[in-house]
């Protein structure tokens, strides 16, 4: 998991001792990259859109957003699993598109297998960041 600069980091993929304090992973070595959250932030750095993303994970994120319709997801909105402090650990991506059946496709960084494209079904609140509102 954590945080990554604007653009491609070298350091990706390299093992690193894990130190979070009460991880499942604490002491072990694992590929340097990033968790879900951190993902989101580095996508929208990268982007152009600024740091809105960066000061904490999913639950900070949740309150950079506002709730919207499934049906109103445009590419860029992003997409949570749960309520934060509701329904144990949670998980963000963005939105990219439908496919041709019309199911939505996320991208997303999936602990383990890094950054995925599917129709992941688990998430189930669409939320529009607060800097494409316009305010």
């Amino acid at each position: 998991g954590g945080k990554s600069s604007p653009g491609w980091n070298d350091k990706w993929g390299t093992p690193v001792k894990v130190t979070a304090p009460g991880s499942k992973t604490t002491g072990t070595y694992q590929p340097y990259g990033m968790d879900c959250s951190g993902f989101i932030d580095w996508a929208f750095k990268t982007a152009g859109l600024g740091n809105s993303f960066s000061a904490g994970g999913t639950s900070y994120q949740w309150g950079q957003t506002y709730a919207i319709k499934e049906s109103e997801l445009i590419p860029g909105d992003l997409v949570f699993k749960n309520i934060p402090g509701q329904g144990g650990v949670n998980h963000i991506g963005i939105f990219i598109g439908r496919d041709s059946k019309g199911k939505a496709i996320y991208v997303h960084c999936q602990g383990g297998t890094g950054v995925i494209v599917n129709s992941y079904k688990g998430f189930k609140y669409p939320r529009r960041p607060l800097l494409f509102s316009g305010e």
